[in-house]
């Protein structure tokens, strides 16, 4: 996702050569159906033919990011950093506090 992220975001006029970390707060998960009988609880299956079974996904969670730094060359120019800030956030659902741009060499 990083790489992802720093390809478009060194596409913004301005900001040259881009690198980004992401923090993780938690990765992407899915939540399983599941049946309880008594106190055993086992996920559901569903037969898809020739004796192979799947379980049943009830909803898939994409990651949580906690924190982003971005070190672009174009972080010197406020106006560059704002369209930076806002795009991280588009992105990654973080807040602009939680994002850091600074000027790399």
């Amino acid at each position: 996702m990083e790489k992802k992220i720093a390809d478009a975001l060194s596409e913004i006029d301005g900001a040259g050569r881009v690198t980004v970390v992401l923090t993780m707060k938690a990765g992407s998960r899915r939540m399983l159906a599941e049946e309880t009988n008594n106190d055993d609880t086992s996920a559901v299956l569903v037969s898809r033919g020739s004796g192979y079974q799947e379980t049943v996904t009830v909803q898939e969670l994409s990651p949580q990011y906690q924190g982003a730094l971005v070190v672009c060359e174009g972080a010197g120019d406020p106006a560059v950093k704002l369209k930076l800030v806002e795009a991280v956030s588009a992105l990654t659902g973080l807040g602009s506090n939680k994002i850091s741009i600074c000027k790399g060499k």
